[in-house]
């Protein structure tokens, strides 16, 4: 068992970071960020320190590449000597200098992430100006490039290149939980939407399959006819693994909890 959760920073905690419009400062919210957010190996607290090289290191699996020849959890991660926040081009740059400068920075960014691949462990503790001069990338052209998405603002987290492969994690919940963690930074209500809703929507392309064509079945029907038949061959189709199905029926074991009060909105 394992969970999907949102931690909502009170309002006194953020009012510092952020601007007059309530959005967060992209200049000072790397603060918070690395007071909440970290992926050292180095804390300077040795049980920390074994808990997160024991539970906290990625480790490539065939899962790994479940949908794509990469390893699809973005691993090894790209070091940086502060934590910064990726942007879009500016919108005022004509669509020919968009697509050449991102063609520069994929470009750049490409060749550092196989030099992480290819790096040896016990010849990865070294600095980012030192691995980059050995791989032949200027440190400037790699900076200027890793401050720019190509889509939304993108939290990329201090790390050396020895931790290219630590998830992130907060110190205290590491210590308490003892087990793997993943937190990440919204920096949006947008992000934490998007975050929750595509678990429970994750793709079951057996099924999908199966509800197009029950759609098709019934297209000369009204649509509660339609919804209906919809809704019995996902009951009767939809596939749940035993861990899954055992968790369910085991009394006892919460499913989802929440301190934060919500309202059902029919749609």
């Amino acid at each position: 068992p394992h969970v999907h959760e949102v931690f909502w920073l009170d309002d006194e905690e953020k009012s510092d970071y952020q601007t007059d419009e309530d959005k967060y400062d992209k200049e000072k919210v790397v603060v918070l960020i690395d007071h909440w957010i970290s992926c050292s190996l180095n804390t300077g607290d040795e049980e920390l320190d074994k808990i997160i090289k024991d539970v906290n290191v990625h480790a490539h699996s065939k899962s790994c590449k479940k949908y794509k020849t990469s390893c699809r959890f973005n691993f090894p991660r790209l070091p940086s000597d502060e934590t910064i926040i990726a942007s879009p081009l500016s919108d005022t740059l004509s669509e020919e200098e968009t697509k050449a400068k991102l063609k520069d920075c994929k470009s750049i960014l490409e060749k550092v992430k196989k030099a992480l691949t290819d790096v040896e462990v016990g010849k990865d503790d070294i600095s980012l100006r030192e691995f980059l001069c050995n791989i032949g990338v200027d440190y400037d052209q790699y900076q200027a490039a890793l401050k720019i998405s190509e889509k939304g603002d993108v939290v990329i987290l201090r790390r050396t290149v020895k931790e290219r492969f630590v998830n992130h994690y907060n110190k205290c919940f590491a210590k308490s939980w003892g087990a793997n963690t993943d937190i990440q930074f919204c920096m949006d209500l947008h992000a934490v939407i998007t975050y929750i809703t595509d678990y429970f929507s994750k793709e079951d392309r057996g099924l999908t399959k199966l509800l197009k064509q029950a759609i098709n079945d019934k297209k000369g029907c009204d649509d509660f006819q339609r919804l209906n038949h919809v809704k019995k061959v996902y009951f009767t189709h939809r596939q749940k693994n035993l861990s899954e199905a055992t968790y369910k029926l085991v009394s006892g074991l919460s499913l989802k909890q929440s301190n934060v009060k919500t309202t059902f909105v029919s749609t």
